[in-house]
């Protein structure tokens, strides 16, 4: 495998943390370098760790 055309680029990380899911993208530093081959980006959805108790009028973990 030939690397000598790839090169090391700063690139930025960026998270999105919510409640029950994470978002993530990376791309190049600088502006110039964008392009839709080096954009990446994905989320992950993850089960409540909770559940709602309605009559008590609570939410009450999964593991209780």
């Amino acid at each position: 495998m030939d690397n000598q055309n790839n090169s090391l680029q700063p690139y930025v990380l960026g998270l999105d943390l919510g409640v029950a899911s994470v978002g993530w993208a990376i791309r190049p530093l600088n502006p110039s370098d964008m392009n839709e081959s080096n954009l990446k980006m994905g989320s992950r959805i993850f089960d409540l760790a909770v559940e709602d108790d309605i009559e008590k009028g609570k939410d009450m973990p999964k593991n209780a």
